[in-house]
């Protein structure tokens, strides 16, 4: 499982849609959509944090979303007894560990190392002789001896007696009939077995694993397809490709030292292999041969051969280029030929391979796992990609509407970076880089590092295409994430040059990130929110002074602001859960109450609330902590019918922004790609409430004019739930429940499966449109109309997330044309949530309108959901006084009623309905608190007429009803 082959996947802008290996994913992950799970365990966080500080006083700390373990422990340094960082670590497993449930005798030392300013100790483990994949145990201890960082992946303890059900070799029969699109060559499988952690809903899943590698020619590249099967199931829980990209005299090659768009000039070749009278030598960094032993003249082999490269020209065979040099007279320049079977891209290989070899043992001086002449392949059959295969880099012939990418210096520093880091890794114990946009981002960056410039791949077409660029709009953690390794990479290499930026030196981030490679970043594809803040971390730690983070970094700011404007916070864990609040009355204060969860309470500065009027300006005010983690804040009194938008900020020690909820708003984005901040209206009457729990009159629901979808077309009935992962619960698509009465209710929604075990696109809307419309809603007599209703929606599952957009739309019953603006986004907001509006910001004249409630799928492999509930047309209350019972006035539906009926009052209050039969008889009495909406089942009662007594402090309301089933 360690040989590495990598991709350059490159995303050329400007060009037409070459076929790239980047663009076929031959991926799976039973972590995928990792960072949409819910936090289920952080409601423990408290005790978990108290622990912590209990036995690493002083230290801050993350934990697992979904076990609750802790991750990762920093801040300050901390002394522990022991000679050795073995002796330490041993004393943290007993004195310390321990408690957190960690049985020391699970783990083995991996490697032990040391960079210029710490030391560390890593470990793995393995339960009943069998390794888990993806633990870890790190220690980290400064050149004093003291611990600074202690990270960890301990996905708990396999349920009791579970063994492998099926042979190694039917695991590897599973893996091969997964794969598509490959021409299999070769596949393996190893015959002891793993621990696979899968994640779970609270927690994760030991599942035993088998570990199979299948090679084979995909579309373009080759590929090396490595993973692991579910040893009960059969089931392939992640795959990845491995595939990822003395006689003196001076010899000189011509070669485009920036980038082909610029003339070429002649540099040094390095470290070049010069062959005379059967003996090698070898020019130093300066192209320079100088041997006083050797008497011109002399005949010399000029190879395309060093220490740290070989070139093979694939086209003419596979031989390196070489010639014959005659040496006369000292002191001369050989420039290296560019006939056949050489080219300058051949010339342009060999010296950048040197290049960024030297570049990178000015870093690691010590690290010689890349110390070896690196097969260089140019011209291989095929356009527009460039790989490396953990033994070789390889750079296609031009073609295609490309240059061959051997001309392009930072293509070459790219593919010549997966090396450095998987060797890097396993140099260190960690065996490789799991995580395929941490690996390609970290490609970037060792470009970027040595050329000082955001732009990659200048040149590598005629017609001056790139690759990818860092100094326009940022890649931002989690919108941008769509589960493709080379776009999800452009968040943490974006987030690297704009470290440089703000330092404004790119050798000082290059330090920084160089630094960070000894403490082993990573984890499983679809956990980059993880990795990337240990990342930041590393950063961090890697610019510190006194091993105390606490106080600060001399580019503590610079890093922290970079890292934020790509998504990656101190406080990127922070959990808020909120109750959107009912509609309050006019006139009062409105009180918001939320309960803030962080892990690293030593970075955090505030919890603001902000909110404005439909429409105007966002006033803030800061929340309050009212007790552990919970916080309070009023906005002030609103006259009738205003409506208001609210959201919180959540806000680190530097004054930046980390994460606002609801998670995925932001006030300055286009609401088509946001999601809707939590709303409510003030003072309102209702007037017309629609439940969806009795037949419907006048609908169109599904089938509307325009639709075509073929599947998942809308439905009136209780929705059946779909999930991402097999565990229910974890990341729901579509509802399992309704806004109204929960699992027993219904609403309208975009088609059913059959039970919520059916695959996840048995039923969401396919290839088209879906659409409701509404009857004709008569406003007229109303003040101030007001249309609420209840949505969810959700298209970020599949394999063309976050494409498709919801939308809602209204016209004047008398016009033609749709309006669309009352809701539309991409975004997906998968629970129940709120949505209101005046109808006249949209038809200010119209007093009889309809609305379209549309779901799409436009885009292939999409998964999209929409569900709608709980329509409410308001007028603006008119109060004259305390005492105006009209605008106390309940309202009651539907009439007649079936399985339940709705009690909704103009403001939250406590009291109680009574139910009485025509003979005045009691049938059902139910109490509600500080309410102002309240569901009654009446599945029960018998059908016939009755009385309904609506009883508060200063109402008292009896109203008719008919039951009828």
């Amino acid at each position: 499982m360690k040989s590495k082959l990598i991709a350059f996947g490159l995303a050329i802008a400007a060009l037409p849609a070459f076929a790239q290996e980047g663009s076929i994913s031959y991926s799976k992950s039973a972590f995928s959509k990792f960072h949409s799970i819910p936090a289920n365990a952080r409601m423990d966080a408290g005790s978990q944090i108290q622990k912590v500080q209990q036995h690493f006083p002083g230290m801050n700390v993350t934990l697992d979303k979904l076990s609750g373990n802790f991750t990762d422990i920093f801040g300050v340094a901390l002394s522990i007894p022991g000679a050795t960082i073995q002796d330490k670590a041993q004393y943290c497993f007993i004195n310390h560990l321990a408690d957190f449930g960690v049985n020391g005798g699970e783990w083995e030392i991996a490697a032990e190392s040391a960079s210029p300013k710490a030391s560390f100790i890593r470990y793995t483990q393995k339960i009943n002789g069998h390794p888990v994949v993806f633990s870890k145990l790190n220690f980290k201890f400064a050149n004093d001896g003291k611990l600074i960082r202690l990270q960890m992946k301990n996905y708990g303890t396999p349920a009791t007696g579970l063994t492998p059900a099926m042979s190694a070799e039917d695991a590897r029969i599973a893996a091969v009939n997964d794969v598509s699109g490959v021409a299999i060559s070769e596949s393996s499988v190893e015959q002891d077995w793993y621990w696979f952690p899968v994640p779970a809903h609270n927690g994760y899943d030991l599942r035993p694993a088998y570990a199979f590698d299948i090679k084979g020619q995909g579309k373009d590249i080759p590929v090396e397809l490595k993973g692991y099967v579910d040893a009960v199931s059969g089931a392939v829980l992640y795959r990845f490709n491995t595939v990822k990209e003395t006689v003196t005299q001076t010899v000189k090659g011509s070669v485009y030292k920036q980038n082909p768009t610029l003339p070429a000039t002649l540099e040094p070749l390095a470290n070049l292999k010069v062959t005379i009278g059967g003996s090698d030598y070898y020019t130093d960094t300066a192209g320079l041969l100088n041997d006083a032993t050797l008497v011109t003249p002399i005949t010399a082999t000029m190879k395309l051969e060093g220490r740290w490269s070989t070139v093979n020209a694939i086209a003419s065979g596979g031989v390196t280029p070489n010639f014959q040099n005659i040496i006369s007279t000292n002191g001369l320049v050989y420039t290296f030929p560019t006939t056949a079977p050489s080219d300058d891209r051949h010339v342009n290989a060999y010296y950048h391979v040197n290049r960024v070899h030297e570049f990178m043992k000015s870093f690691y001086p010590t690290f010689t796992y890349m110390d070896f002449a690196l097969p260089t392949n140019v011209d291989v059959s095929g356009s527009c990609n460039a790989f490396y295969n953990g033994s070789s880099i390889n750079f296609y012939e031009a073609g295609g509407g490309c240059n061959s990418f051997a001309n392009c210096g930072d293509i070459i520093y790219h593919e010549y970076g997966h090396g450095i880091s998987d060797n890097f890794y396993s140099w260190q114990g960690a065996g490789t880089i799991f995580n395929g946009a941490l690996n390609e981002g970290n490609s970037d960056i060792w470009g970027i590092s040595i050329t000082h410039d955001p732009v990659l791949g200048k040149g590598s077409t005629p017609f001056g295409g790139i690759i990818r660029r860092y100094d326009l709009l940022p890649k931002v953690y989690p919108q941008n994430i769509i589960g493709e390794v080379h776009n999800d990479g452009e968040i943490i290499a974006g987030a690297w040059w704009d470290v440089a930026v703000n330092i404004n030196s790119v050798d000082t981030m290059s330090m920084l990130f160089t630094d960070t490679y000894y403490d082993t970043p990573d984890g499983p594809d679809g956990t980059e929110g993880d990795v990337y803040h240990q990342v930041l971390i590393s950063a961090l730690q890697s610019d510190d002074n006194d091993n105390n983070l606490s106080n600060g970094t001399p580019h503590f700011s610079q890093i922290i602001n970079a890292f934020a404007r790509h998504g990656i916070y101190l406080l990127s864990d922070a959990a808020l859960t909120h109750t959107e609040i009912a509609n309050p009355s006019a006139n009062t204060a409105i009180t918001i109450n939320a309960s803030l969860t962080l892990s690293t309470p030593a970075f955090f500065q505030s919890l603001m609330l902000q909110y404005r009027q439909r429409g105007g300006q966002w006033d803030t005010v800061a929340m309050t902590n009212t007790s552990g983690n919970n916080y309070t804040a009023q906005i002030p009194a609103q006259t009738e019918g205003t409506i208001m938008d609210y959201y919180f900020a959540v806000y680190d020690n530097t004054g930046a922004l980390n994460a606002t909820f609801p998670v995925n708003y932001k006030p300055s984005v286009s609401l088509a790609i946001v999601t809707i901040p939590y709303q409510f209206g003030v003072g309102l009457d209702a007037k017309t409430a629609i439940d969806f729990e009795s037949s419907l009159s006048g609908w169109t629901i599904g089938n509307a004019p325009g639709d075509n979808a073929f599947a998942g077309i809308w439905i009136q009935a209780k929705p059946v739930g779909s999930y991402i992962s097999s565990a229910q619960g974890m990341i729901p698509v579509q509802p399992n429940i309704d806004h109204t009465l929960g699992a027993t209710g219904k609403c309208l929604v975009t088609g059913n499966a059959v039970n919520t075990s059916s695959s996840l696109g048995m039923a969401d809307v396919d290839n088209g449109k879906t659409s409701v419309i509404t009857p004709v809603f008569d406003l007229t007599g109303f003040t101030e109309p007001i249309i609420e209703y209840w949505r969810w929606y959700s298209n970020n599952a599949g394999s063309n997330p976050g494409e498709d957009y919801w939308a809602v739309y209204i016209k004047d019953s008398a016009a033609t044309p749709w309006i669309l603006s009352v809701d539309y986004t991409r975004q997906t907001d998968n629970q129940w949530r709120r949505r209101i509006f005046k109808t006249k910001d949209f038809l200010p004249n119209s007093e009889k309108i309809a609305l379209k409630f549309q779901a799409q799928d436009l885009g292939q492999g999409s998964v999209v959901e929409a569900a709608v509930d709980d329509i409410v047309i308001y007028d603006k209350a008119v109060i004259n006084g305390v005492n105006d019972v009209n605008a106390l006035k309940a309202s009651i539906y539907p009439n007649p009623a079936n399985e339940a009926i709705q009690i909704r009052l103009s403001k939250a209050a406590t009291g109680v309905v009574l139910i009485s039969d025509m003979t005045g008889r009691q049938v059902l009495r139910s109490d509600f608190v500080n309410s102002s909406f309240h569901s009654i089942n009446t599945s029960n009662i018998a059908p016939g007429s009755y009385l309904v007594t609506v009883r508060t402090g200063k109402l008292l309301q009896l109203h008719k009803i008919v039951i009828a089933h």
